[in-house]
């Protein structure tokens, strides 16, 4: 009974692990760049972040709940520097609810060419579906990215 016990508990540790904080079950097409990344790790500004497959950047995500600000801070792949970008904003499109949705987090504090890291809005209905499975679309220039971000877990940091 005692070996029963331990080899269910190595199976539920091992299950945990594997599944992370996201489900892995995201699509990819020609334009959209796929999160599969399967672990909770944290980034510089408290966030959690996410990969960005098939560039050197990734993202971190802040939920501010005592005032419902969604943020998006892009960073360089050593997941501390700042990686700016030449956008007014970036767009979040929610499709799990009766209606596809769509939120739009403006740059904060560009420079003077146009570019910043990050991205915010101050949004109760984005802040009840942002850990949902989403769809994130940032333009940097003349290049699009999207990623599909699978549903993710609230964290309290």
């Amino acid at each position: 009974m005692r070996l029963n016990i331990l080899g269910f508990s190595i199976l539920a540790v091992g299950l945990v692990l594997l599944t992370g904080c996201g489900d892995n079950s995201a699509s990819s097409n020609s334009t959209t760049v796929v999160n599969e990344h399967s672990e909770c790790r944290h980034g510089p500004n408290g966030g959690d972040l996410f990969d960005i497959e098939g560039h050197d950047i990734v993202g971190e995500l802040g939920y501010n709940k005592t005032n419902n600000v969604i943020t998006i801070f892009l960073l360089e792949a050593d997941e501390a520097t700042p990686y700016p970008i030449k956008a007014d904003n970036i767009v979040v499109n929610y499709n799990g609810g009766k209606e596809p949705e769509s939120y739009t987090l403006a740059a904060v504090d560009p420079t003077a060419d146009g570019k910043s890291a990050e991205f915010a809005l101050d949004s109760k209905p984005l802040s009840m579906v942002i850990f949902m499975p989403c769809e994130i679309v940032m333009q940097d220039g003349e290049k699009k990215i999207t990623i599909n971000l699978p549903k993710r877990h609230r964290h309290n940091h």
